[in-house]
């Protein structure tokens, strides 16, 4: 089978599934979880309090990271509610202009907004008619997913944070396999936030054209994330690497979100940053298309009257094209990780860990239930 051939079949699995299986591949979530150790590391040279974990359980961090692509989508659709939307948000249905401040972080504000939004834009009434959870599988509700599990580290943290102040008044020693435990229960939360934060890192993952069907590029999404990305050998890495380093371009971000929305630089406020975060990606929408359409799409996809792959060249033919492009992402991604990171253990209480080791891996983490989605969301009931 040649080169081709084979991309366009690769890829044909993915365009005929939805969304829903559409993430970056284990390489792409693995990348940004070993450089935000990496960076962690290097940032805060001789904290090991806080470092200790994250250097000697970065390769069960990347395992971690993987989970909600791999081992929670094997489990029951009824024990994973909510799953499938978690992974993306729509920001063309979010807001008309999306912005920071016009972006609400009340999940229920942005559903309400992004249902007129829906209808201005499919130019059709059907967005009505949606059942309250159909509009959030429509629209996603990642930044809200990404709050939630970088809100339970910080909690885990400040958890370890108190028992280690009791232990210190009474002027006894933090018993070590209790300290293993606690530590090993947030490096699973600090794992599961790198697949949310790695999602929002890809522009395909905040629109609606998630796989270029809208603009006859049907299976794109999939050939950027996974085949062009998994045909670099290793110096992607030390790139992307050096490139975070060089650039910091989490700091160049927070500094813009504190200069549009005016709150304090040592705030705690998570949602606010993904959000930043997500709308800069969106940005980058365009360029992934258009460097989709100039140098990869052989022949356009279609959806009618039967559903058709737009075919490509082979994945290697664009190492070039993309990389950049590619190293920025998984860059900014792994930055944006390593600030969430340090940030749930700063607002934790600091909790001292260096003295933490372990021998247990966290191989498949329970699935976690989503907590965000209210019960007063407006909207006809499924039936």
């Amino acid at each position: 089978m040649s080169w081709p051939n084979l991309a366009h079949y690769v890829v044909l699995l993915w365009f005929l599934s939805s969304q829903t299986a559409l993430s970056w591949g284990e390489r792409g979530h693995d990348i940004i979880t070993q450089i935000a150790c990496k960076i962690l590391q290097e940032k805060y040279k001789g904290l090991q309090e806080l470092t200790q974990p994250f250097v000697l359980r970065c390769e069960m961090l990347g395992h971690l990271s993987n989970i909600p692509d791999i081992y929670w989508r094997s489990l029951p659709k009824k024990a994973t509610k909510g799953a499938d939307s978690s992974h993306y948000i729509d920001l063309d249905y979010a807001q008309p202009n999306p912005s920071l401040k016009n972006f609400s972080t009340n999940i229920v504000q942005n559903f309400l907004s992004a249902r007129k939004s829906c209808e201005v834009i499919e130019k059709k009434d059907g967005c009505k008619s949606l059942a309250a959870d159909e509009m959030m599988d429509k629209i996603g509700t990642a930044p809200w997913r990404t709050n939630q599990l970088a809100s339970l580290l910080k909690a885990k943290f400040s958890e370890i944070s108190q028992i280690e102040h009791h232990f210190n008044e009474k002027k006894g020693a933090f018993p070590k396999n209790q300290l293993e435990n606690l530590v090993n229960q947030a490096l699973v939360y600090a794992g599961l936030l790198s697949h949310f934060v790695g999602d929002l890192a890809q522009p395909l993952h905040t629109t609606k054209n998630y796989d270029g069907i809208e603009t006859g590029q049907g299976g794109g999404h999939a050939f950027f994330e996974s085949m062009v990305l998994g045909s670099y050998d290793f110096s992607l890495e030390q790139e992307a690497y050096e490139y975070a380093l060089k650039n910091k371009p989490n700091e160049k971000l927070i500094h813009s979100l504190l200069n549009e929305i005016g709150t304090q630089g040592d705030a705690w406020q998570p949602l606010n940053w993904i959000i930043a975060f997500s709308l800069e990606s969106f940005a980058l929408v365009d360029e992934v298309l258009a460097i989709d359409k100039k140098f990869a799409l052989r022949k356009p996809s279609q959806t009618t009257p039967h559903k058709r792959l737009g075919e490509r060249a082979p994945p290697e033919d664009l190492r070039g094209p993309y990389r950049s492009l590619l190293v920025e992402r998984l860059a900014s991604g792994a930055d944006m990780l390593a600030f969430f990171w340090y940030q749930a253990w700063a607002q934790g209480g600091k909790p001292n860990m260096k003295d933490f080791s372990s021998y247990k891996y966290m191989f498949m983490p329970d699935f976690i239930e989503i907590n965000y989605i209210p019960k007063n969301i407006t909207g006809k009931k499924r039936k």
